[in-house]
């Protein structure tokens, strides 16, 4: 998986469809996405057609990763080591599974031993 660079979480997905100027630092940046970020995306009650179109193609510009049974046992750890909701978790361990940082506007995940974190700041 060369060329990636950074793992993004679903609040840099977010910033990034609304345009917002935090993340064009990354705008050439390899990217990866958990499966969780797809399905976070997608999943938003009554989605309109363009957002749908927008994610699509961002999501196209991604690397998902879905979870794979390597990653498993770093949710388990992250979960039982700190208090980090699931899907967070398993964003967390697909970045630590590459090997990169995670892009996050989220400041709970900087507290998360063994992660690389790069916070975002959308304010």
């Amino acid at each position: 998986m060369s060329g990636i660079d950074f793992c993004a979480d679903t609040n840099f997905a977010i910033h990034h469809l609304g345009g917002h100027p935090c993340v064009r630092p990354y705008a050439t940046a390899g990217l990866a996405v958990s499966v969780v970020t797809e399905l976070e995306l997608f999943s938003k009650p009554k989605l309109p057609d363009y957002e749908r179109r927008n994610a699509e193609l961002f999501l196209g510009t991604c690397e998902i990763i879905e979870l794979i049974a390597a990653i498993k046992p770093l949710v388990i750890a992250l979960r039982q080591r700190h208090r980090i909701k699931l899907p967070d978790a398993i964003i967390a361990a697909t970045a630590q599974w590459l090997n990169v940082p995670l892009l996050t506007a989220d400041k709970g995940f900087v507290g998360v031993a063994g992660l690389d974190v790069v916070l975002l700041n959308p304010a």
